[in-house]
């Protein structure tokens, strides 16, 4: 809850919304009812976007109101009470929402696309480890109040490799993941940056 509760007239409140959000609201902070998992990713991004910036209650509850479409918000602002917003600002509005939206299906969806988690065909081992750092985020945001260990997500993101040469890499820079996370993939892209050549016989063995 921010603890700044100055209220301004609501052309300087929104003014501040935009500041951050966006005019019009970043694609990623637009919540989109209409998919599975969409509501988990956006109230993570959210939290995140809301976290960083210094602004009052009135300010954060406009920004969520702005972030949401109709007719989402127009039952939002009816189904909670004006006291309960000026007190609680945007948290109570989350709950509300979390009430409605974050269903055990919804949770379903974030705990599938972590199991599921891998590197794809033709994706470079960066572009999966910043959508893997992702996915992590938001699995971790809801399920996991402390967060996961370094070793889990270590193992977890060795496990999706399927690239010939990052497979090599597993193998031979720490295949017990005992590194951080950090550190492993770090000596990974050092790795496949080094563009040591994959023996015959291994390269034979690869689809």
């Amino acid at each position: 809850i921010k603890t700044d509760v100055t209220k301004r007239p609501i052309d300087q409140a929104i003014k501040q919304v935009r500041v951050f959000i966006g005019h019009p609201v970043h694609d990623r902070l637009k919540f989109d009812p209409n998919h599975s998992g969409a509501y988990a990713r956006w109230r993570v991004a959210f939290a995140d976007a809301i976290e960083r910036v210094p602004c009052s209650r009135q300010v954060a509850t406009e920004a969520v109101l702005a972030c949401l479409p109709e007719p989402v918000k127009g039952t939002v602002e009816r189904s909670v009470h004006p006291s309960d917003i000026e007190k609680f600002g945007h948290v109570i509005i989350i709950y509300a929402l979390d009430h409605t939206y974050l269903t055990k299906l919804e949770l379903r969806s974030v705990s599938a696309a972590w199991e599921r988690i891998c590197q794809q065909p033709n994706e470079s081992v960066r572009q999966y480890a910043t959508r893997f750092e992702h996915c992590a985020h938001v699995y971790t945001a809801l399920y996991y109040t402390h967060g996961l260990s370094a070793r889990d997500i270590t193992t977890k993101f060795s496990d999706g490799l399927r690239g010939a040469r990052e497979v090599l890499g597993r193998c031979l820079i720490d295949p017990q993941c005992q590194l951080g996370y950090e550190a492993y993939k770090l000596a990974l892209f050092a790795f496949l940056d080094n563009g040591t050549p994959l023996p015959d016989d291994l390269t034979a063995m690869m689809p």
